[in-house]
């Protein structure tokens, strides 16, 4: 029993006495700040490649193939299986596009190649050394490289060649023409990668000792666990800011001050677990992803409560207007006032909006017009839930003031009744905070 570990000691010793420079012979001819040029002595493969806002343009020289000219960057969004399948490199006058690798063997990298003839591999040598700057072209993006000091790195290449004799590499490089064509999926073999390969081959030797493999295996299980919880919770999140705005209005709706002074908040929080009911569990479902719910129940709970207690606008509701709000929103405000207040908000968007009178309105309690189109109002408010009656007078004083649009306008929810009857007359029904949204989706 007590050799029992000696072929794995044995095995992590060979690993630690031959370093890992054994693994990848990998040598840098000439480095500066942003460019390099490099050689792996063992395969005889020269790479010039240069680095700068997260991406990296390689050049790969092998005997007897042509050139590679490679573009690759690390991705770390959702979208990396979802980009454009072409990236436009411009160097001076060439412009070339190369194509999405179908052999990616780096995971989270996005990688572009394409062979360069001979007459295309002199081209871009001399604008590569002849100008300051390359623009790579991506996804609408335009991302500058700078060039400073790739001549120095070409010619310290080109000097290592032929300081070694060495041959069959394309023109201008040697003069040997005759080389074959090929497709071939290089490694990016920069210096750093001594160390990277080295430390895979201890890692993987290190995996086949039995205990090492089971602690391996319940790092596994955590990391998948906690990879998952995170991304149940963002399906939730983006679910919650979908409806900011509705659970804004709810909680203003359900939420009020009893007799005692006391805040009652019961009806908010039963409808923030019907939200969650109807709109969270079965978009976890649908992902599979249910059983992380109990994980996350108490953040969800608390990211609705946060994001309801502010009204979420966004840039393009930010409409600036010459007509300055005369009516500030207040629960207690006179009915009058309110009608003055949704007027208000529709003549800060650029309605001609304006309050009729208490008597003969015929149902309408703010007509605006705007390019010809007219909006009638009804507005309402109310402690409680508004019924069917203000959706009938709205719908008759259409047809009175032949009104392009009519709605609804209160603080208030409204009864199921109302509802009904406003879909078959096509009545909006609306919170006085989504009136402006409404009438700038007008036509």
């Amino acid at each position: 029993m007590k050799f029992k570990f000696l072929p794995s000691i044995f095995i992590l010793y060979c690993c630690f006495v031959y370093s890992p420079v054994s693994f990848a012979n990998t040598y840098t001819i000439q480095r500066t700040p942003i460019w390099q040029s490099s050689t792996n002595t063992s395969t005889q493969q020269f790479i010039i490649s240069g680095s700068e806002n997260n991406y990296t343009i390689s050049l790969i020289l092998m005997p007897q193939r042509y050139a590679i000219l490679q573009v690759y960057t690390q991705r770390k969004d959702q979208l990396l299986n979802h980009t454009a399948l072409t990236l436009t490199l411009t160097i001076g006058q060439q412009i070339i596009k190369l194509p999405k690798s179908t052999l990616n063997m780096r995971p989270g990298y996005l990688i572009f190649n394409k062979s360069l003839s001979i007459i295309q591999l002199k081209e871009f040598l001399h604008e590569l050394t002849s100008k300051d700057t390359a623009y790579i072209t991506y996804n609408h993006d335009i991302i500058p490289v700078s060039l400073a000091g790739t001549s120095k790195v070409v010619t310290a290449l080109l000097k290592y060649i032929n300081d070694h004799n060495i041959s069959n590499l394309p023109t201008p490089f040697t003069q040997e023409r005759n080389f074959i064509t090929s497709f071939y999926f290089p490694s990016i073999s920069e210096s750093k990668n001594k160390l990277l390969y080295g430390m895979g081959v201890l890692t993987l030797l290190f995996f086949l000792t039995k205990p090492c493999w089971k602690l391996c295996k319940k790092l596994l299980i955590l990391l998948i666990f906690y990879y998952k919880r995170r991304k149940a919770t963002k399906i939730a999140n983006r679910e919650i800011q979908k409806y900011a705005k509705i659970l804004y209005i709810r909680r203003d709706q359900l939420i009020y001050t009893d007799e005692y002074g006391s805040l009652i908040k019961d009806k908010w929080f039963q409808e923030i677990n019907r939200f969650i009911k109807t709109k969270i569990k079965p978009l976890l479902h649908e992902t599979k992803l249910e059983s992380f719910y109990p994980y996350i129940q108490k953040s969800i709970f608390k990211t609705i409560v946060q994001t309801a207690k502010n009204f979420p606008r966004s840039a393009n509701q930010k409409v600036k207007s010459k007509n300055k709000q005369r009516h500030i929103y207040s629960p207690k405000m006179k009915p009058l006032d309110y009608e003055a207040y949704c007027a208000d908000l529709l003549c800060q968007i650029g309605w001609d909006a304006q309050v009729t009178t208490a008597s003969g309105d015929q149902g309408a309690d703010v007509i605006a017009m705007k390019n010809d189109v007219i909006l009638i109002l009804q507005c309402k408010l109310y402690s409680k839930p508004v019924g069917n009656k203000a959706v009938q007078e709205v719908n008759a004083a259409k047809s009175f003031y032949h009104a392009h649009y009519t709605a609804v306008v209160s603080n208030a929810p409204y009864t199921t009744s109302a509802r009904q009857l406003a879909s078959s007359t096509h009545v909006a029904l609306l919170h006085h905070e989504l009136l402006q949204e409404f009438a700038l989706s007008l036509r």
